[in-house]
């Protein structure tokens, strides 16, 4: 048997453009501005080469929205967040995930490269993450900073 491989990312990356594909409905015109900041044992993400933020609806608070808002953490750890191509997410609570990885290049010698995750991949799946945010209109600077305090 050979080595393990890890798809999630893939699966991660390819639901991402079903979700963006969805139709745009009355629901998506209320998205609101989603900006913030992530930093890990109190500093910004400054490595690997995928990052990324996941917000997907908490069922369990009331949000039964059926769009996730994705975004891109840079070097700084900031990031903005879109919802089926419009920029922001739709109010009310979320799970948070977050990606952060090295994902190296294949080359023909090594078609599938998997790659190596830079924090605990759990903060990958919006379940066991622990991290959440409450979207709301009109937040103040830095309602969505998330202060992570473990690798």
């Amino acid at each position: 048997m050979g080595p393990q491989r890890n798809y999630f990312p893939l699966i991660v990356l390819a639901f991402g453009f079903l979700a963006t594909g969805c139709s745009k409905s009355d629901e998506l015109a209320s998205v609101v501005p989603v900006k913030g900041k992530i930093v890990f044992l109190g500093k910004p993400i400054s490595a690997g080469n995928t990052r990324a933020v996941i917000l997907t609806p908490d069922n369990s608070q009331g949000n039964t929205s059926l769009h996730e808002a994705r975004g891109t953490i840079d070097r700084e750890g900031n990031f903005e967040v879109t919802t089926a191509n419009r920029n922001g997410a739709l109010p009310g609570p979320y799970k948070v995930a977050i990606v952060l990885m090295d994902s190296p290049l294949p080359d023909s010698k090594n078609p599938y490269v998997e790659p190596k995750w830079l924090i605990d991949p759990k903060y990958g799946k919006p379940e066991l993450s622990g991290l959440k945010l409450n979207v709301v209109e009109n937040a103040p600077a830095g309602a969505y900073d998330l202060q992570v305090a473990t690798k």
